[in-house]
């Protein structure tokens, strides 16, 4: 039977640099959504403009509108000025309207007993909020987060009379990066302590085998949720290994198939190193996602 794993993913805003770089739309981002964007080019046509943004983003906006040429001078000085505003999505992925995006410092992050939470910026008076049904919320806390500790300038919209967050980009320095990884469930972890501890009877090379991918399936699976845990916790440095040992994953793939006259004790060790197996393949596939998704604008190491 395949067992399911535990997939972790949070958002991870790094100080990197890259200057006024905005990150692109987000996974699981669902219609009927506002958004910051930098225009980087206007289409005129009969029916109206078109603009796209350097997000990927398209907008159209009909001459039919009675804000038409307010929101083409808005988008206009986005183009030139390189600077965010905010569009309004509704249902049908149309644009509603566009708004003038603000900045400032943000200075403190309050969170709430509804799950919530308060922001207070700078140079602007009032107590702004994310709401604790935003789906961005973990978004919105990370990057607010770091840029209150780092004292970074940030750009948002917010909808009006409740200044509530609707979205929040980095003015300066930092990067926001999703990264996705999974575990194994806690009572395989619980069945590879077991190998660890048992009495085996085999040979003292197969012994080390078995031993080795139960305590490597401990100790990765330990580290992946620490390094989620110093994620979330707005760590200043946090360090994730997802990749599993070359040979340990051959060491894994030996075991699938072994044979113990503990025919109980054997498929426990079957089974963890099935799970093993899993969990490397599904991480190195999330790995290259990530490389892939981000390789333009990740930072580079010596």
């Amino acid at each position: 039977m395949t067992e399911t794993l535990t997939t972790l993913t949070s958002p991870i805003v790094l100080r990197v640099n890259v200057p006024n770089h905005v990150p692109s739309q987000r996974p699981g981002e669902t219609r009927g959504f506002a958004k910051l964007v930098i225009v980087r080019e206007i289409k005129e046509e009969d029916f109206g403009a078109t603009l796209k943004s350097r997000e990927g983003i398209n907008a159209r906006i009909p001459r039919t509108d009675v804000n038409y040429a307010s929101y083409l001078r808005l988008a206009e000085r986005s183009s030139e000025r390189q600077h965010p505003i905010g569009v309004l999505f509704d249902e049908t992925a149309t644009t509603c309207k566009l708004v003038r995006a603000d900045n400032d410092v943000p200075t403190q992050l309050l969170d709430e007993e509804s799950g919530g939470a308060r922001v207070l910026f700078e140079g602007h008076d009032g107590v702004f909020r994310i709401r604790p049904d935003d789906p961005q919320s973990a978004h919105l806390r990370a990057l607010l987060g770091e840029a209150i500790k780092q004292h970074l300038r940030v750009w948002f919209i917010v909808r009006k009379p409740d200044l509530a967050l609707l979205d929040v980009l980095p003015a300066e320095g930092m990067r926001e990066f999703q990264i996705s990884f999974v575990v194994a469930p806690e009572h395989l972890v619980r069945i590879a302590d077991e190998v660890l501890r048992a009495r085996i009877r085999c040979s003292k090379a197969l012994l080390r085998e078995i031993r080795a991918v139960a305590k490597a399936f401990i100790d990765e699976a330990d580290e992946l949720r620490r390094g989620l845990r110093e994620i979330q916790s707005s760590a200043s440095i946090a360090q994730i290994t997802s990749l599993s040992p070359a040979e340990m994953i051959e060491k894994a793939k030996r075991l699938r198939t072994l044979e113990l006259p503990n025919k109980e004790l054997q498929e426990k060790v079957r089974k963890v190193a099935s799970s093993y197996l899993s969990v490397a393949e599904e991480n190195q596939r999330l790995f290259q996602e990530f490389q892939e998704k981000y390789r333009r604008v990740l930072p580079t190491t010596s």
